[in-house]
């Protein structure tokens, strides 16, 4: 999807009525696009899907699986969306994202996978998985010190330079990661980057999946699901987020191990709907989410 262009200065109601009186007869209008699906099927019938130029935020303390959940739903938009997603991951290497993806789809754990023990059958199937992998649509960059700016080039290179029109979703891993020349203190630099990958999503007319840390407040608390005001420290996701989930699970706190758990991902915020928790299957080995109900 081509750069929006956004129409500066004030429009009287008629001007606007007669633009999106345009956008209805042309079929090929946004207006006529499904909104993007994550195949998470609770979500999906929650949100419709994700808006073009919406901004989503993608919360939790570390290790509660934010990264991988947006992998996931990053597969499924390249696959199943048929949309490409540009991928910035400042926290693992590609290396790392591409290992977890071929667990997930084979079976293997990393760890077997990272050390080559694997048997002579696994090894056939991470054969099939690279190749089924090799025609996705999924662009990542790993590249540290990255800016909103670098971001803005990357997606426009990505456009021009392998002819990817159809740009679905930008995924950021993760806010607290990404650098702010302006020396000001860091929560004023969290918040105008926020606004800035709201901006760019607006620019772009896509959605932009943004992982965030929250605070370690929720460690001292009895009960330990996290609130919206946790991210009160993380720029102004609160005002500026027009979706807000967050992932909780109970079994990152408890001393019990199980091959698979329950997770929660909290809509903490939804500007266009209700605010529910969804529950997920989460599966450690393989660091995966999957749909505990089918459609």
């Amino acid at each position: 999807m081509q750069p929006q262009k956004v129409e500066k200065g004030l429009t009287d109601i008629n001007g606007c009525l007669v633009n999106y009186l345009e956008n209805v007869l042309d079929k090929d209008s946004s207006l006529f696009q499904p909104d993007l699906r994550s195949h998470f099927y609770e979500l999906d019938a929650l949100t419709n899907g994700f808006a073009p130029a919406s901004l989503i935020a993608l919360a939790s303390r570390p290790g509660m699986g934010k990264s991988s959940f947006a992998l996931t739903i990053a597969e499924n938009v390249a696959r199943y969306g048929n949309k490409s997603v540009a991928f910035f991951s400042l926290n693992r290497s590609r290396a790392k994202l591409v290992r977890q993806l071929i667990s997930q789809k084979t079976n293997i754990e990393v760890a077997r996978i990272t050390t080559s023990r694997v048997t002579e059958k696994e090894n056939q199937q991470l054969i099939k998985a690279i190749a089924l992998y090799k025609s996705l649509p999924l662009f990542i960059c790993d590249a540290p010190n990255i800016t909103v700016e670098s971001i803005r080039e990357e997606v426009l290179n990505l456009q021009q330079s392998y002819q990817q029109k159809n740009l679905g979703l930008i995924v950021i891993d993760s806010l607290q990661l990404i650098q702010e020349n302006i020396c000001i203190n860091r929560i004023e630099q969290l918040s105008k980057i926020v606004r800035h990958l709201k901006i760019l999503a607006r620019e772009f007319n896509v959605p932009i999946l943004m992982l965030s840390e929250i605070n370690q407040v929720v460690n001292s608390r009895m009960n330990k699901r996290p609130r919206l005001t946790d991210v009160s420290d993380c720029g102004s996701i609160e005002d500026i987020a027009d979706l807000v989930l967050m992932i909780y699970r109970e079994n990152y706190y408890d001393c019990f191990e199980a091959e698979r758990e329950i997770a929660e991902l909290i809509v903490a915020k939804h500007r266009n709907g209700a605010i529910v928790t969804i529950q997920l299957l989460y599966e450690s080995d393989f660091k995966r989410f999957r749909n505990i109900c089918r459609r």
